[in-house]
């Protein structure tokens, strides 16, 4: 059914767009490229670590990356010590500060 108050919204091309770059997040390959370049914007920042892709592994469906050791910071967010910390704790602005930094890295 056509609705006529709708037609400036221009519906159809916005799902069209927003199609393309779903199709474009399930396709590995852009993934792969996504994390390589997450790695390399984030090489001086050692306390930041991207899974590196392996060269020639990753195809639409599949993506084999390296393994990350690390503890996730939610992890720490949740555990029983955290809640017993005050929010100016030293740790607490550390992770803030890497928090912040790495948000406008992005």
């Amino acid at each position: 059914k056509n609705i006529k108050w709708l037609e400036p919204l221009q519906l159809e091309n916005t799902i069209q767009q927003f199609g393309v770059h779903m199709l474009q997040q399930v396709d590995f390959r852009h993934e792969a490229d996504n994390l390589d370049k997450f790695r390399k914007s984030f090489l001086l920042m050692p306390a930041i670590s991207f899974p590196t892709p392996i060269p020639g592994l990753a195809t639409e469906e599949i993506l084999v990356e390296t393994y990350e050791q690390g503890v996730s910071i939610a992890s720490y967010l949740l555990s029983p010590e955290a809640a017993n910390e005050q929010l100016g704790s030293p740790q607490n602005k550390e992770l803030a500060g890497l928090g912040v930094k790495t948000l406008f890295k992005m």
